[in-house]
């Protein structure tokens, strides 16, 4: 209501029946809960996994004389 709405915080809270500090509260743990959900995705598109392929023999040089 307040961020789509655009209603006050005090108007919401008086539609919603509940107190202005608890709608504070909920609405910025929701944005806090947010924002950490879309930086998880943004680190996950970040990170490349790379999986390991098959082993593949190296030749070993002897040393020299």
């Amino acid at each position: 209501m307040v961020a789509i709405e655009g209603f006050s915080y005090a108007e919401a809270a008086n539609i919603l029946g509940v107190p202005a500090g608890t709608l504070m509260s909920r609405i910025a743990r929701g944005r806090e809960e947010l924002r950490g959900l879309l930086e998880d995705n943004a680190r996950r598109r970040a990170i490349r996994i790379v999986e390991p392929g098959p082993a593949r023999a190296v030749p070993i040089r002897a040393p020299m004389a």
